[in-house]
């Protein structure tokens, strides 16, 4: 192996190490965001109970007009998990969400 043979596979090991860690940084910054989702959730939970315990329309329409933002970013990810299928729901209920 001559010493320029051993400098170009030095230089894709560097860059595959190099690759593996950005592919690092995207799933940990995935993962992270996930993560942030998932509390912002778990902090809004009691509201987002409050609105689905609520049977009278208008209690539930005051209870929105009256959410600050952050309730209602928790909302608004809970009803886009439900329209990309993220959360399993069955056909009577999805029909009765619509």
């Amino acid at each position: 192996m001559t010493v320029g043979s051993s400098i170009k596979g030095m230089e894709k090991e560097d860059q595959s190490v190099a690759s593996c860690e950005e592919g690092d940084k995207k799933r940990s910054a995935h993962s992270s965001t996930s993560q942030k989702k998932m509390k912002l959730l778990r902090r809004q939970r009691p509201f987002l109970e409050s609105i689905l315990k609520e049977a009278n329309q208008n209690k539930r329409q005051q209870l929105l007009e009256h959410a600050n933002a952050d309730q209602i970013n928790s909302v608004s990810k809970m009803v886009l998990n439900l329209l990309k299928d993220r959360i399993l729901v069955n056909a009577s209920t999805y029909g009765k969400l619509k």
